[in-house]
């Protein structure tokens, strides 16, 4: 006997269903009926079926006949035998075998869950493993294959109801790769949901507490991480399959190796790059999947599911689901990246060329087999290419017309090669218009319908809210990449290939869901890039602003410049400067000029202008103190304190610091006990010792026109006296802290006066008019 495996139903059914499906030839889920099997059922597989079960039929969207093998081989005046007969009777019938007689034997159904039933064919020409073309999978057919491989030996022509195909035996017998195929096959459907489904959780969260611990600094890199692991995963489920590892194995691999293929990428390549070569690998390696006809695909977690006995060649719903987006998008990706000055009507000729060229490999019969691919990649593409080109009359005709095209092409090859894919069976078997629309008709109930199933009701307003904020934030969205028009181009098609699939496709849900799972990883990278980009492009902009408003160099002040250089040297700090002349010589120019230095020399410069101040007092010096110190602690880390930490998705335990805010500082200010001046040395002392930490050097505060600090100060106040005192004790603590005051000609004999540590605490430089020759 040829040997195989019997798909016995869609999904499980009982064992009247699988004979009720061998009868008709044909068979649709459980769920599609109107009804459940009626007490009265009668028929058996090759007998008369009851008027309940004919109505019941009459509810699926296709066309069931229950009882049509009984019914056409009495028209051709034969008829079939059913015998219940054990193991060990079959040598003797198949001894019995004559001229043309056939023997299908099959195991008792049902079969345990996600399992299939053992079959055997004896008879003239069945010498190998059993196969059918509703499968063209070594060992494996279908109930509605039966009915059609008994029509055939007897000659008698298949009814179009029938959507089976018969049975042949090809190769030699091989029970070993039949049993562990079909032990693959029945780990599928329970597995995928496990290690996929737990991978992904994994990764969302690794990633939010990532951007949690880091404060959001590794936000942009965190989001790309997660977009490519997410394009990564079927590549490595491709793998898997051919491994054929164990749960626990195959989940290792799932929830590692993407990351790290991620990682691996963003530190080789830049830009969006990295996105689109993701795209191009994942699509590539499952087009030469398909061009191959190697079964890795259909075993893949990501595959069709065989197991559950819809799908058991080519790319299936849940390929195309993302397969859509990633040829669509990822050539937006690649176009922004490698050719971002491509003039737009080859950059529409480019999306229309990935979209032929892919709805050929996945679409065709002879490869991928998969009627929504074709209709997902051929609009999604024709799409992109309108929205980039510049759509005058012909264009827009040549853009309309590349669908029916597409369609048409891969149409014309089903039929040459007979191929006898979805696309040709669905369509270009249809009778006329009126079976056409049927089958439309047949499509979108199948999708509505595929909207009820619990685990796509579970996830359904995830997708809800992902499309509703889209849409409210389109702006926002479009600003991410105003600057790449290729990439949205090729997101606006994926999106209108997500649509399309939805409607066209039997199992509608599952595509929008997996294909909006992608568009998000798609528009977080865009994020992540775009707002990067803004970024850059504000920084550099600040930049220049800053070089063109650069203050005039001082001239003839060469001598107070080197010894502010020899005051930065300091260890610890114990002399400061104060430069002390009439108005017009030109103080405030040489205290600004003297900040590139000390930045040149790794020193923080924390400057500050009292010529504006009405009114100074104590707290308000303070507080400006305050807030010039947040301008450095809020990006240079502080407060170091053990915490989990994600390198890529790898969690590990290190020391980790966190930035100290204006907030921060006033509150160890307010909290400080004692005088103004002993608050200020509390915040100067949390700040100047984690600068330290991460800095050789320290902090300079310039302060222009310090002599307001005494001459308008407010009643009461003194301001002047409580700076000196703050900085006399932090540098008598050692902090590096370092005071650079402008002022008028009184000024040190007022810090003296008020302080006479200040003689020895600053070094006064004098300034008068700079010498002519100076000047020039």
């Amino acid at each position: 006997m040829a040997p195989g495996l019997l798909s016995a139903g869609l999904g499980d059914v009982p064992a009247v269903q699988t004979y009720l499906d061998i009868s008709q030839g044909n068979r649709v889920f459980d769920s599609l009926y109107d009804e459940g099997l009626p007490a009265d059922v009668g028929g058996g597989i090759c007998g008369r079926y009851s008027a309940a079960v004919a109505e019941r039929a009459g509810s699926a969207p296709a066309e069931i006949v229950p009882g049509l093998l009984g019914a056409t081989l009495r028209r051709a005046g034969e008829g079939c035998l059913v015998r219940r007969v054990r193991l060990r009777q079959l040598g003797g019938l198949v001894d019995g075998l004559r001229g043309d007689d056939l023997l299908i034997a099959i195991e008792r159904p049902p079969p345990e869950k996600n399992h299939a039933l053992a079959i055997g064919i004896a008879g003239r020409g069945f010498d190998g493993n059993l196969t059918s073309g509703s499968t063209r999978t070594d060992g494996y057919v279908l109930s509605t294959d039966i009915a059609p491989t008994i029509l055939d030996r007897l000659g008698i022509e298949i009814p179009a109801a029938m959507s089976g195909q018969p049975i042949r035996a090809e190769g030699s017998v091989d029970v070993g790769a039949i049993e562990s195929r079909g032990a693959r096959m029945a780990v599928i459907t329970e597995r995928r949901e496990q290690v996929i489904g737990v991978s992904l959780l994994v990764w969302v969260l690794v990633t939010a507490a990532a951007v949690t611990m880091t404060i959001g600094w590794t936000a942009r890199f965190d989001a790309k991480l997660l977009g490519l692991s997410v394009i990564y995963l079927p590549l490595i489920l491709l793998l898997a399959s051919a491994l054929r590892p164990g749960e626990v194995f195959e989940q290792a691999l799932a929830m590692s190796l993407p990351p790290i293929l991620a990682y691996a990428t963003l530190l080789a390549l830049e830009g969006y790059k990295p996105l689109a070569v993701a795209s191009g690998v994942v699509v590539g390696a499952y087009a030469l999947d398909a061009l191959a006809g190697s079964p890795l695909a259909t075993l893949s977690l990501v595959g069709p599911n065989p197991g559950l006995g819809a799908r058991f060649y080519g790319i299936g719903n849940e390929l195309e689901a993302f397969l859509g987006v990633l040829v669509i998008g990822g050539t937006g990706a690649a176009l922004t990246a490698y050719w971002p000055e491509i003039e737009r009507r080859r950059a529409a000729l480019a999306f229309l060329a990935s979209g032929l060229l892919f709805a050929l490999v996945f679409a065709a019969g002879l490869f991928g087999a998969d009627v929504g691919a074709a209709i997902m990649l051929s609009i999604g593409a024709a799409a992109a290419a309108s929205k980039v080109a510049t759509l005058q009359r012909h264009t827009a005709l040549f853009i309309i017309s590349a669908f029916f095209a597409f369609v048409g092409i891969i149409s014309a090859i089903d039929l040459v090669s007979g191929a006898n894919a979805h696309l040709t069976r669905s369509v270009l078997d249809a009778g006329g218009l009126g079976d056409l629309g049927d089958v439309a008709q047949r499509r979108l109930q199948l999708s509505a319908h595929s909207f009820t199933r619990p685990v796509v009701l579970a996830f359904l307003p995830g997708v809800l809210i992902f499309a509703a904020l889209a849409a409210w934030q389109r702006g926002r969205l479009r600003s991410w990449m105003s600057d790449t028009p290729l990439l949205e181009a090729g997101l606006l098609g994926a999106l209108v290939a997500t649509v399309a699939g939805t409607l066209a496709n039997d199992s509608g849900a599952l595509v929008l869901e997996i294909a909006s799972a992608y568009l998000l990883a798609f528009v977080g990278f865009a994020w992540a890039e775009g707002t990067r980009e803004s970024a850059e492009r504000a920084e550099e902009e600040f930049e220049r602003k800053r070089e063109e408003e650069k203050p005039p160099e001082p001239y003839g002040r060469e001598g107070e410049q080197a010894e502010f250089g020899r005051l930065l040297h300091q260890d610890p700090v114990v002399e400061n400067l104060v430069f002390t002349g009439p108005p017009g010589v030109g103080k405030t120019i040489l205290l600004e000029s003297l900040e590139t230095g000390a930045v040149a020399q790794g020193w923080h410069w924390l400057p500050a202008d009292l010529a504006e101040s009405a009114e100074i007092t104590e707290d308000a010096l303070a507080r400006g103190l305050l807030e010039s110190l947040a301008k450095v602690t809020h990006y240079v880390l502080t407060t170091p304190r053990v915490q989990r930490y994600s390198i890529g998705y790898a969690v590990v335990h290190e020391a980790i610091q966190a930035p100290l805010y204006i907030d921060d500082l006033i509150a160890i200010y307010e909290e400080a006990p004692g005088t103004t001046s002993e608050k200020i040395r509390a915040a100067l002392a949390i700040a100047c010792d984690h600068v330290r930490e991460h800095s050789e050097c320290g902090l300079v505060f310039a302060y222009d026109e310090a002599g307001n600090l005494s001459a308008r100060s407010a009643a009461g106040e003194q301001p002047l006296e409580t700076l000196l005192d703050a900085f006399y004790a932090a540098q008598e603590e050692g902090m590096p802290c370092l005071l650079v005051l402008t002022g008028p000609p009184s000024l040190h004999a007022t810090m003296v006066e008020a302080r006479p540590f200040a003689a020895e605490m600053f070094r006064e430089m004098k300034l008068t008019e700079a010498a002519e020759e100076d000047r020039r």
